[in-house]
Order: structure tokens, then sequence, then C-alpha cells
């Protein structure tokens, strides 16, 4: 096969990857707004717009139908300064919720009688990322226009960027940075959940939901390679481009076939909760305390027993 044609088919195959993760979040995110019986936290919400954001930033050159043609300068250098700053917004994102999961575990699991609700926390783990990814953008954007020599279209052909230039690795580097934490929060979350499994017998209930965790954690380890790959490459083959357009579609896999979604989808005439009994339920993702307003699920629920010794817990504990 000619070079050429190949590394055509490849680049469709990035787009169509990168296109199919971000049309897939949006239907999560549609169908958490329209369907009553799904119950989201906000910080659920910003998780799944940040991967949209991620997968129409590599796209944007499709979508103004100059991916096989040399785009414009405007085009490009807003191009380059969103794929630089979408890998840091997605990674924040993801460490906010899965912060908020460790938070509400620890909470849950808590003995004592008063509930901290940590307010001001979760408001900084939905607004932070975002105030991260608007001043990233605009750096990358003056920066790309007052170096306007060092935009151009990649090797490979996939998407704009900036070169000759040390700058763009900063971000590989805050998005490995975040991986890191996330696998980190994953591992503390595993610890307390195997520790108090006599409490939470999450393992015997939901053995999908401990599926979720490995993949989400292999994800996580796919993202730290990828952005060493990134940080201490200037050139890679397209094949690299491709590993990371996976990662939009890999992610809304495991979020996007949740039983609540999954029920919704198919029988959303009835309006009924899916997974939700009497008592204390636990999904893998937020857990939504006494004090806080919103109930929303992450993972699959499982009804878990009341700690001894340990305060009434009545209310649907999601993510």
């Amino acid at each position: 096969m000619d070079n050429s044609i190949e590394n055509e088919a490849l680049v469709r195959a990035f787009i169509g990857l990168q296109l199919a993760g971000a049309f897939s979040f949006l239907l999560m995110v549609g169908s958490a707004l329209v369907l009553k019986s799904v119950k989201r936290h906000a910080i659920w919400f910003s998780f799944c717009i940040s991967w949209i954001i991620f997968g129409l930033s590599y796209t944007l050159l499709s979508f103004a139908g100059r991916q096989f043609s040399t785009p414009s300068f405007g085009l490009c250098v807003t191009q380059a300064a969103l794929v630089y700053s979408a890998p840091p917004l997605a990674g924040c994102t993801s460490l906010s919720l899965v912060s908020h999961l460790l938070l509400s575990i620890i909470t849950a699991l808590s003995q004592s009688a008063v509930k901290t609700s940590h307010k001001q926390f979760i408001r900084a783990l939905v607004i932070l990322p975002w105030l991260i990814w608007i001043a990233i953008t605009i750096a990358f954007l003056v920066f790309g226009i007052r170096h306007a020599d060092d935009v151009r279209l990649s090797f490979n052909g996939t998407y704009c960027l900036l070169v000759n230039t040390p700058i763009s690795k900063v971000t590989s580097v805050f998005a490995t940075a975040a991986s890191v934490l996330i696998i980190s929060a994953e591992v503390m979350i595993g610890v307390l959940l195997f520790k108090y499994r006599a409490i939470v017998d999450i393992f015997s209930q939901s053995v999908t939901m401990a599926i979720r965790i490995v993949i989400f954690t292999f994800l996580g380890m796919t993202a730290i390679v990828m952005g060493l790959v990134f940080t201490l490459t200037e050139q890679r083959g397209i094949q690299y481009d491709i590993v990371v357009a996976m990662l939009p579609p890999g992610t809304a896999f495991i979020f996007g076939t949740q039983l609540d979604l999954l029920y919704g989808w198919t029988c959303w005439r009835r309006r009924q909760d899916v997974g939700i009994t009497s008592g204390t339920v636990l999904s893998l993702g937020t857990i939504s305390h006494p004090l806080t307003s919103t109930n929303s699920s992450f993972f699959e629920s499982a009804s878990i027993p009341r700690a001894p010794n340990s305060t009434p817990v009545t209310e649907k504990m999601f993510v």
C-alpha cells in the first residue's frame, strides 16, 4: 500500500476515534439531562464535557474541512492552543472525579456522627480545571501568534502544533503528573475498599465495578506512557496519535455502560430508578453525602450494610 494512502487512512482512523469519544460523551450528558432516572453530580458533568472538548479540539481541522489541505494560520494556531490545553483539562477533571470518590468513601466510612460537606473543596474540584484550561489555552494562543513560524501541521497530518520550542512539552508533563495522581488515588480507593470489605461488600456484589476500576487504571497508565513519550521525543509516528485517540472512546465506554444509562436508553419512557434499593448505596465515582443536595452515580451501585458503631446512612451515595 502506498505510504500516503496508508497515512491518510490512519489520519481518518484518528479523527473517527476522537469523534466517537466526543459524541459518546455528548450522548451521556444529554441522557443525564433528559432522563429522570439518571442522576449525576456536577463533577461528573464537568468530566464528560472536558472529554467532549478533548475530542473536538483534535478534530477542529476536520470540521473546518482542512484536514487534508493547508489550513489557515488562524485555524492552525487555534487548534494548536486547544490541543495543548485539552490533555491538562481532561486530566484535571478526571483527578477531580477520582478525588471526589476518595473523599466520599472516607466520609462514608467515617464513624463520626457529624459529616463534613467539604462544599468549598467540591466547588474547587468543579471550577479549577476550567480555570487552568482557559489559562493554558490563552497562553498557547498568545505564544503561537507571537511565534507564527513555529505553528504548523504535524508531521503525521493529524493536527496543528508548535515546533522548535520546549514550551509544548509543559502540558505533557502536566498531564503525566495528573495521571500519576489519579492512579495514586485509585490505589488508595482500592486499599480502603479492601480494608473495609466486610462493611462495603463491593467485590462480591459488583464484579463489574472491579473490572471498571482495572480498565480506568489501565487507561491512566496509558496516559502516563503517552505523556512521557510526548515529553521525551520531538517527532513520533502516527501510531502514537492513534493510541491517544483511543483514550476518549475507551473512557466513554467505562462511563457510558453504567446500568442506569443503559436502562434509560433502552426504556426511556419508564420512570423509575435502576439498581437503587433501600439502605446505603455505594458507587464507584462519587458518593453523595448527607450534606450534599445532588445524587449521581459513577458506576453500578451495590448495597452495603451499615458500619458498626457508625452513624446510619440512608441516603443514596453516588459520585
